[in-house]
C-alpha cells in the first residue's frame, strides 16, 4: 500500500513539469500575437527580435540607439555601406532606435 502511494505521488509530481514542458512547446509553435510581455513595449520587443535575427547573420559592428527621429531619419543600411567602403571590409550596423 505504501509503495502504491509513493508511486502515485511520484507520478503526480512528475506530471506537473511534463505538462509545463508540453504546454511551453505548444505555445512556442503557436503563432500568437506579440503582447510585449517581457518589457511591456511591443515596438521595443519587435526591435529586439529583429536585432536577434540580424546578429545571427554575422557580427554586428554598431548598434544605433535613439528616439523616433533616429528610427526614421537614420539609415543603418546606408551607414553600413559607407563604412564598408571606407574600411575595406564588411561593416554591419543595426538601427535599434524606437519612438
Amino acid at each position: 500500500m505504501l509503495k502504491n502511494k509513493a508511486i502515485s505521488w511520484f507520478l503526480l509530481v512528475a506530471s506537473i513539469p511534463a505538462a509545463i514542458l508540453v504546454l511551453n512547446a505548444y505555445l512556442a509553435r503557436a503563432n500568437l500575437p506579440k503582447y510585449g510581455s517581457w518589457t511591456g513595449i511591443r515596438p521595443l520587443e519587435a526591435k529586439i527580435d529583429l536585432l536577434e535575427r540580424f546578429a545571427k547573420e554575422g557580427p554586428v559592428d554598431a548598434v544605433i540607439v535613439g528616439s523616433s527621429i533616429a528610427d526614421f531619419g537614420f539609415s543603418a543600411e546606408l551607414y553600413s555601406s559607407l563604412m564598408s567602403k571606407e574600411l575595406g571590409r564588411k561593416y554591419r550596423a543595426f538601427n535599434f532606435s524606437t519612438g
